[in-house]
């Protein structure tokens, strides 16, 4: 009796499996990280997943924590994931925007009499890059000076030095322009106003994501979080020890994809911030005009993150770049599919994004299995309008910026 229930147990435990597709699509998953990893001489590419209707991710890695190194990447292996950043310091400025604490389309001179030519530009301005302020890493061999000085903390009035002595890129609400000092402003603009440290504000938000192995360092790393990270390349320099202080509030985040996967999920489920700051996050801008674009046929920028159509439909993303790591994060609203990976190596003038992201949705789509989880998701949740009314990409493309 005993045998026969194992055999029963057993044939239920692998229709469920089977049912899933677990293997095929783990199998195709794996395949796309391991090419991409030989294809362009990455060291390690980590990458989690969530799929509709189920709690737990789907989590890959290839790759060893360090060239010298025959030791594995887990799925908790820390990588920088340099702007994915931005994602939380906007939700950090939104909160702060719901307590009435800052007014988004108030100046920001009132926080910073030290720069006159910036008075006028509001907070939103610097979370949509409408300000045309310049970025300070666009300042000649700014590259090389952080990769040599890997130990040094830049302090982030360090930064606006740079970006000040620079003319903008066009008035304020004249363009849109990525820039990184933008987003140093607005962190400078949280501590004001919270009185405390950026780090502790970080802190608080990470925690209440359940965030608990994600961590904001502007700072030099400890040597226990040293032998956590997987190392990152530019070419075949080990960058790992370049901290994140020269990013600050823009990039100096620490995480996992699968933590980055759980951030998603908790912020467009509505357990972050409130549905009508949600609808401010998502508010966007075109990003050859800087004007507000209610086309979502056309990439756009948020607060903090882009959309953009594909062969897939309608996508919200964040990618991310450091001197050693290339990062993205990236959620189908019309699918209920939530990603994000980060590889160590910043990859500089290879589409890596275009390719992961198609293939990736590739798989994903074709999974019989997981057809039918979306279709679930489908019939419970009142979709985005977009959804319904914007015919997919003909083909697949990325933002440049």
């Amino acid at each position: 009796m005993k045998k026969l229930i194992h055999v029963a147990l057993l044939s239920v435990l692998l229709m469920i499996s089977c049912a899933y597709g677990d293997a095929k699509l783990d199998n195709e998953l794996q395949q796309v990280i391991s090419q991409q990893r030989e294809k362009n001489h990455i060291n390690a590419i980590s990458l989690s997943v969530g799929l509709p209707t189920q709690k737990t991710t789907k989590n890959y890695v290839v790759g060893t924590i360090s060239q010298e190194s025959k030791t594995p990447i887990i799925t908790n292996s820390l990588f920088q994931v340099g702007s994915i950043t931005k994602n939380f310091t906007a939700v950090l400025i939104l909160k702060l925007v719901a307590s009435g604490k800052i007014n988004l389309d108030g100046p920001i001179g009132k926080y910073f009499p030290e720069y006159p030519k910036w008075q006028n530009i509001t907070v939103r301005q610097l979370l949509n890059h409408t300000s045309g302020i310049y970025d300070y890493i666009d300042e000649p061999n700014w590259w090389d000076h952080v990769m040599e000085n890997q130990n040094k903390i830049y302090e982030p009035k360090e930064l606006l030095a740079i970006a000040y002595k620079h003319k903008p890129y066009f008035v304020a609400n004249g363009g849109w322009h990525y820039s990184n000092t933008n987003y140093v402003l607005l962190g400078l603009i949280i501590e004001k106003i919270t009185a405390e440290p950026l780090s502790k504000s970080m802190s608080t938000l990470l925690k209440t994501a359940g965030m608990m192995d994600s961590y904001y360092l502007p700072v030099n790393y400890s040597e226990n979080l040293l032998r956590r990270m997987a190392h990152g390349y530019y070419l075949t320099y080990d960058n790992t020890k370049v901290n994140g202080s020269w990013a600050y509030s823009a990039g100096a985040l620490i995480s996992t994809p699968q933590q980055i996967v759980l951030w998603i999920r908790e912020l467009f489920d509505g357990k972050i911030l409130s549905l009508h700051s949600l609808e401010l996050l998502e508010n966007a801008v075109a990003l050859d005009t800087g004007k507000a674009s209610t086309s979502f046929a056309t990439s756009a920028y948020g607060l903090g993150m882009f959309h953009m159509n594909t062969p897939a439909g309608v996508i919200w993303f964040t990618p991310g770049l450091t001197p050693g790591y290339r990062s993205l994060w990236v959620y189908m609203p019309c699918k209920g599919i939530s990603f994000a990976y980060s590889a160590s190596n910043t990859l500089i003038g290879v589409p890596f994004h275009v390719e992961m992201m198609q293939q990736i949705i590739s798989a994903l789509l074709a999974n019989k299995a997981v057809q039918q989880d979306i279709a679930k998701y489908q019939h419970e949740i009142t979709l985005p309008s977009y959804c319904s009314q914007v015919k997919p990409a003909e083909k697949w493309s990325f933002v440049k910026f």
